[in-house]
């Protein structure tokens, strides 16, 4: 656990605790009870710890989430700063995703055969994995799409970019890892005939 390593003490039945890792001494580490200092934020959480602290410790872990607060604190900030989070009942309070607002049920079955039609065409089909991403992707406001290199998940979000620019108004906002990942996509977009691109990176 490094130095400002962001770091949240858990307890079952009890809110989550934030805090980040202000003292780190490696004699005090190799103890057989290591010893190390959180700082804990101002108010009902720190109340909550000396409350803790007043009973047991006991049944509570202390799990590092981030390796550098300091990295991850402007995020973090704009987040606290907007006024509502964007897809909060999913991301925040973890509800079964919605359907997104631009395509109805009817709609995404049409959407979906046009898409199987203009792969069939062109020589091509998804296998019932891919195809459960796509109608996913399509039809739910958030959607986890994951496998290892050359399963098509660059494929899957071309066929879901194009879907959503010939049937709604939204904007796309596209965040890879590397600026690879990235070109790839946007390549794949400019075949599709997506050209109103901006990107912003080196």
């Amino acid at each position: 656990m490094p130095l400002n390593a962001l770091v949240c003490l858990a307890s079952p039945g009890d809110p989550l605790l934030f805090g980040t890792v202000v003292r780190r001494e490696p004699k005090e580490m190799a103890e057989a009870l290591p010893l190390v200092g959180v700082s804990f934020e101002a108010g009902r959480g720190l109340e909550q710890v000396l409350a803790w602290i007043g009973r047991t410790l006991a049944n509570k872990v202390l799990v590092q989430v981030s390796t550098n607060l300091l990295s991850i604190r402007p995020v973090l900030e704009g987040l606290q700063a907007l006024p509502t989070v964007p897809l909060a009942e999913e991301l925040v309070y973890g509800q079964a995703p919605q359907r997104p607002s631009y395509l109805s049920a009817v709609q995404l079955k049409v959407v979906m055969a046009q898409q199987q039609l203009a792969l069939q065409l062109a020589g091509r089909a998804l296998d019932p994995s891919q195809t459960a991403a796509l109608e996913r992707g399509l039809g739910q406001r958030v959607a986890l799409i994951q496998g290892p290199p050359g399963t098509c998940k660059t494929f899957i979000c071309v066929m879901l970019s194009q879907a959503i620019v010939r049937h709604s108004q939204e904007t796309i906002l596209c965040v890879c890892y590397t600026n690879h990942a990235l070109d790839q996509f946007l390549e794949a977009l400019l075949d599709k005939g997506i050209k109103d691109i901006v990107r912003i990176g080196g």
